[in-house]
């Protein structure tokens, strides 16, 4: 059966109408509780500042933890009651610099999460943190990154949790690093795993009509990474130890923003596409801001759920 993509016609659109961002990594019943969520919060915050990301509580399925405002914040949600003062917890550990803003946040294997950031001025730069509130000291930790830091995110290695894959935006291509989560010293590049814009020249012929760079990717549960093309209208999936694109997977739109695995047994991949502006010209056929959701991927394509956060004790019971 060949590879399906459809349009999400329920909720889909509403999500990106209040939540103009690309999908993060969690599950599908995550995404749902992450619009509502996010809704709640921008009542209950005079509609000020983005949702960076959402990530779910360790044994707590009505929690997640979120970056807000360029905070972290533990945030209770029932999937019944949609409560307009969600915030149970504000971690104040967290301090960026001035004109830093967090851009996403993903668990890790450590019980913590990692967080990005791009702060603007004469230049943009970007940073990476590790914030794991279970040490007993140094639990917000900065690091430094490869040229300017700038990325557009990181997935962890599917079987090893001591490495990692990250966009390095600057130059659109995929590294993999190695860290030391009880050292937490900076992690150790291993090298580079794709280069997009060799690969797009090696193909010989337009996959795609403009520049494309790299959104926010996922891993499948035999370690290879599916890559949004911003731009190039195209997910695609990647062999880490080979630099090989397996297969490719026609989207409807141009700017491919983001992926993440979701539904009942983890076998369908949700993609979320960026819009236009009033004052933009929308491509004849293009179905941007909009998420859609693809199927019947070969080889038992399937993801894994996403890696949740563990609060302290006596935060929750």
């Amino acid at each position: 059966m060949p590879v399906t993509v459809h349009k999400i016609l329920i909720h889909g659109a509403k999500v990106t109408e209040i939540a103009p961002l690309p999908i993060g990594p969690w599950q599908e019943e995550s995404q749902e509780a992450t619009n509502k969520i996010f809704k709640s919060i921008r009542e209950f915050n005079t509609r000020r500042g983005p949702l960076s990301f959402a990530i779910p509580v360790a044994r707590h399925p009505d929690h997640f933890v979120v970056g807000f405002r360029n905070q972290i914040i533990l945030v209770q949600w029932s999937g019944m009651i949609n409560d307009p003062t969600p915030m149970l917890k504000r971690f104040n550990d967290i301090r960026l610099e001035e004109n830093e803003s967090i851009k996403c946040g993903t668990g890790d294997p450590f019980s913590g999460l990692w967080l990005w950031t791009e702060k603007r001025g004469a230049r943009i730069t970007g940073k990476m943190y590790s914030f794991h509130p279970l040490l007993p000291n140094n639990q917000f930790v900065p690091y430094t990154f490869p040229e300017n830091g700038l990325t557009n995110g990181i997935v962890w290695h599917i079987y090893d949790g001591t490495k990692f894959y990250y966009i390095d935006a600057k130059h659109q291509r995929i590294l993999s690093f190695s860290y030391d989560h009880q050292q937490r010293t900076p992690p150790t590049n291993l090298g580079m795993v794709f280069d997009l814009p060799s690969w797009y020249q090696a193909i010989g012929h337009r996959f795609y009509n403009a520049h494309a760079i790299i959104g926010r990717m996922t891993i499948d549960t035999k370690g290879r990474l599916w890559v949004p093309l911003l731009g190039g209208s195209h997910v695609i999936q990647v062999n880490p130890r080979s630099g090989e694109v397996m297969q490719t997977v026609k989207i409807p739109a141009i700017r491919v923003s983001a992926c993440a695995f979701g539904g009942l047994n983890m076998n369908i991949l949700y993609v979320s596409t960026l819009g236009y502006d009033i004052d933009e010209v929308r491509p004849t056929g293009d179905k941007g801001g909009k998420i859609f959701a693809v199927s019947n991927l070969p080889d038992g394509v399937r993801g894994h759920d996403a890696r949740p956060f563990v609060v302290p004790r006596g935060i929750l019971r």
